[in-house]
């Protein structure tokens, strides 16, 4: 009896091992859309206080998207997208993270591009 419940905990300890190696291969593999950590690095992405402006700016909306100012109507449209499938209320996400993720889009794309 007891050999058998050596093997189901050797059993389940693989599986939550596998699990967790899943877990880092898809973060690896797929990073977070949106996160533009290679201009200044990750410090310099986390550095912005404070709260919102009444009406959202050009570079606050590129912060909210992670997105350079030379990103292209391609480029600001796809990371708007991957955002929203992750930050969607109907998913569990934010209302309000959508809807600073949407008003960023509409001032992108409105200001020039």
């Amino acid at each position: 009896m007891s050999h058998l419940i050596a093997v189901s905990l050797a059993a389940v300890s693989g599986l939550y091992a596998a699990r967790i190696g899943l877990r880092v291969a898809q973060q690896v593999l797929h990073p977070t859309a949106g996160a533009n950590y290679e201009k200044g690095g990750k410090d310099e992405f986390m550095q912005h206080m404070g709260g919102f402006d009444d009406r959202m700016t050009a570079d606050e909306a590129r912060k909210v998207l992670g997105v350079s100012s030379l990103a292209s109507a391609d480029e600001i449209k796809k990371t708007h997208r991957a955002l929203m499938m992750r930050n969607h209320a109907d998913q569990g996400g934010s209302p309000f993270l959508a809807s600073k993720i949407n008003e960023a889009r509409a001032t992108l794309m409105v200001g020039g591009k």
